[in-house]
């Protein structure tokens, strides 16, 4: 074969530089100052290599990680639950808060409220809302923001704190037992869409149809529901009006109680619990005046229920009063960015656990407040706080946390579906939390009673308070990989 020789040449190229773009002489730049940093080679061929989250690890970090709390709800060896692939957080955390105080009144190894059974009615009841709103509204324009709100975040299966105490206020509570989880329970994408279909159909048909009588428009809104409770009887199965319950305690012996109702169970396993005692409180610095109670406009899930309301306090009053409750015996509902500094190869929340800085560079000053403006933090997901460990000044140094995507091992600390929370994390990234009244003191109580201001949906307080769908399967997948690895 014949060999050529060739030459290296440096051809200059003239063109008009736009300090405006991105052109070959800033290109240039970057490349030269990514390679004059022999760190920037080893960072590279890390991340390439393990993903971000492996090469940016702290060892030193990884050894403060203790899942062992001394103060905490949970019993040991319990089961933590699993929402699947759908966006039922906030019913799952607001279920497993009331879950505790059954197992140790009856001493029960687990147990598990049915979270179909609530998520079944909330799509009945939202499905009610949609139609209802677009039969008052026949006017409306498709660029209005509240249409927008309607037609894209309203029919999901996120939500809020009030959604889920609205449900079990009207259509009480049962056990796993009686309504189980099915394939679209768990992974609720194509039940959602043939749901939305139908709604949005509907309501087109509603709003484009001037000429309909109120007799009209209520007879198609009633065959549209049906056709609901039809889809969901397929999808979920029906719920039931009555039903027997048997469990075994501690000490073996079993108990079969027959023809319970959703009310009178609700009623005998958490008696005396009024939902409407519990209240939301949020930390939004920058955003709200703090000491102020706000209610979020077209978040009521049951038509004679009640929007989403909350009070702004600093973080310390939020953590002051979720402590009080843990140290009572009573989870606290909560929800927070989990996307944030989530690692899921030691269950760990925590803020110091990854070094990004000294890999990807350091970013300018973002506040809390800014982020939440920026929709750079997001109380995407719910979860409940069962423990915390104090430092040695008596404030919390870490949280335990319950999560609601499964466990690996159920009889391991850090493997059972419980999370580690460094206290700093919490301050960072969790936004609301929920407490029973009794634990506020008499002057944040006296804020309750003020008019709440109402707030839109579609500001950007509101939707970084929802939480919704959270992709738990992709991480659960990356400790499945982690673990096999490890056991190599």
């Amino acid at each position: 074969m014949k060999r050529f020789r060739t030459e290296e040449k440096h051809v200059s190229l003239k063109y008009d530089v736009n300090v405006n773009d991105i052109n070959p002489v800033f290109l240039q730049e970057c490349e030269e100052e990514f390679y004059d940093d022999p760190k920037n080679i080893m960072s590279r061929n890390a991340v390439v290599a393990l993903g971000s989250m492996l090469s940016t690890m702290d060892s030193n970090r990884v050894n403060d990680i203790n899942h062992v709390f001394m103060n905490t709800i949970k019993k040991k060896h319990l089961k933590a639950t699993n929402q699947g692939r759908s966006g039922r957080c906030w019913m799952f955390s607001g279920l497993n808060m009331f879950r505790h105080s059954v197992i140790s009144a009856l001493n029960l190894d687990n147990f598990e409220f049915s979270e179909t059974y609530l998520f079944f009615y909330d799509k009945l009841e939202r499905a009610n809302r949609y139609l209802r709103w677009f039969i008052n509204h026949p006017d409306v324009e498709t660029e209005d923001e509240a249409f927008k709100f309607m037609v894209g975040e309203y029919t999901g299966d996120g939500g809020w704190w009030n959604m889920f105490a609205n449900l079990v206020m009207k259509y009480g509570l049962v056990p796993k037992s009686a309504m189980k989880e099915t394939f679209q329970s768990e992974d609720s994408e194509d039940m959602n869409q043939i749901l939305n279909t139908c709604l949005q159909s509907c309501a087109n048909y509603i709003v484009t149809h001037k000429n309909l009588t109120d007799e009209e428009v209520e007879e198609i809104r009633d065959e549209t529901m049906k056709q609901i409770y039809n889809t969901l009887v397929k999808f979920l199965g029906e719920p039931p009006k009555t039903f027997r319950w048997a469990y075994t305690n501690d000490d073996d012996e079993s108990t079969i109680i027959a023809e319970l109702e959703p009310i009178a169970f609700r009623d005998m396993v958490i008696p005396g619990v009024n939902l409407r005692d519990f209240v939301v409180l949020t930390h939004l610095p920058g955003k709200l005046q703090e000491r102020k109670t706000y209610e979020v406009k077209y978040t009521n899930n049951v038509y004679e229920g009640e929007n989403f309301k909350f009070l702004n306090l600093p973080i310390h009053e939020l953590s002051k009063y979720a402590t009080k409750s843990i140290l009572s015996g009573f989870p606290v509902w909560f929800a927070a960015d989990v996307c944030k500094d989530f690692n899921p190869y030691h269950s760990a929340l925590d803020d110091k656990l990854t070094d990004n800085e000294h890999v990807f560079g350091i970013n300018h000053e973002f506040s809390k407040g800014d982020k939440i403006t920026f929709r750079n933090l997001q109380a995407n997901h719910a979860m409940s706080l069962v423990g915390l460990n104090f430092d040695p000044d008596k404030k919390p140094e870490a949280w335990q946390v319950e999560n609601s995507w499964g466990y690996w091992d159920n009889e391991t600390p850090g493997e059972d579906g419980f999370l580690y929370m460094s206290n700093s994390w919490f301050e960072k990234n969790v936004m609301q939390v929920v407490v029973h009244k009794n634990y506020l003191t008499r002057s944040v109580r006296k804020l309750l009673n003020k008019e709440p201001e109402q707030l839109d949906p579609w500001d950007c307080v509101a939707p970084a308070l929802k939480a919704r769908v959270v992709d738990a399967p992709r991480i659960v997948e990356r400790i499945r990989k982690f673990k096999k690895l490890r056991s190599m």
